[in-house]
C-alpha cells in the first residue's frame, strides 16, 4: 500500500507539473546550449524561427492534449500503480523459482544425456570387441600365410619353389609318395585277382555244361 500511495503521489505531481496554456520562458543562453539540428520547413510558411528547441516543440504539440492526459492519468492512476506493484511482486516471487527450475531441468537433461552416451558407448564396445578380435586373428593368419608362401631363399630355384608351394597329389615327401603308390598297386592286384576268379568260375560252368551234353 505504501508503494501504491507513493506511485500515486508521484503520478499526480508529475501530471500536475505539465504546462497547460502558457509555455515557460527560457533565457537565450539556455536555448542556445540546448539547440539541436532543425528540420527544414518546406510544406508551410511560418514566421517562427527556423531553429527550435525540442522542449518547445513538445510544448507546442502537447499544449492542447495536456488536459486530456492529466485527466487520463488521474483516473487510471490506481490501476496503473496496482499493475506495476503486481508485476514487481510477480517478478520477485516467480523469477527466482523459474530460474532454479530451469537450472534443475538442465542438470537432469545433462545427466540423462551423459547416461545415454555412456550406455551407447558400452553397447558399441561390447559389439565391436569380438569383431575387432576376429579382424586381428584374420590379419595374423594372413600375415603368417603370406610369410610362408612368399619366403624366397637365395638357393631355391623355381622348381623347388613350385614343389613347395603347389600341393602334390602323390605327396610331398618320399614316404607319402611310396605309400600312395603301394596303395595303388594293392588296388590293382585286387582287381586282377577278382577278374581271374570270375574267369575261372565261368570256365567251370562251361565245362559242366559240355559234360552234361555229351552224356545226353
Amino acid at each position: 500500500m505504501r508503494i501504491a500511495s507513493q506511485s500515486l503521489l508521484f503520478s499526480e505531481t508529475s501530471i500536475a507539473s505539465i504546462p497547460i496554456n502558457d509555455p515557460p520562458t527560457f533565457e537565450q543562453s539556455q536555448i542556445s546550449e540546448s539547440k539541436l539540428s532543425y528540420y527544414p520547413k518546406t510544406s508551410f510558411i511560418s514566421n517562427e524561427p527556423l531553429l527550435m528547441n525540442v522542449t518547445e516543440k513538445l510544448e507546442e504539440t502537447l499544449s492542447n492534449l495536456a488536459l486530456f492526459l492529466r485527466d487520463l492519468f488521474t483516473e487510471f492512476s490506481h490501476i496503473l500503480s496496482k499493475i506495476s506493484y503486481q508485476t514487481i511482486i510477480f517478478l520477485e516471487r516467480y523469477t527466482g523459482l523459474a530460474f532454479i527450475e530451469l537450472v534443475n531441468e538442465g542438470r537432469l537433461l545433462a545427466r540423462a544425456s551423459k547416461d545415454h552416451v555412456v550406455k551407447v558407448a558400452k553397447e558399441a564396445d561390447f559389439i565391436l570387441n569380438p569383431m575387432r578380435a576376429d579382424d586381428v586373428r584374420k590379419a595374423s593368419e594372413f600375415e603368417q600365410l603370406c610369410a610362408e608362401t612368399s619366403s624366397e631363399h637365395p638357393w631355391e630355384d623355381d622348381l623347388r619353389r613350385r614343389r613347395r608351394i603347389i600341393q602334390n597329389s602323390n605327396g610331398i615327401l618320399y614316404n607319402e609318395s611310396i605309400e600312395n603308390n603301394s596303395s595303388d598297386d594293392i588296388n590293382d592286384d585286387i582287381i586282377t585277382t577278382a577278374r581271374t576268379v570270375i574267369k575261372d568260375e565261368y570256365l567251370l560252368k562251361q565245362l559242366k555244361q559240355e559234360k552234361t551234353q555229351n552224356f545226353m
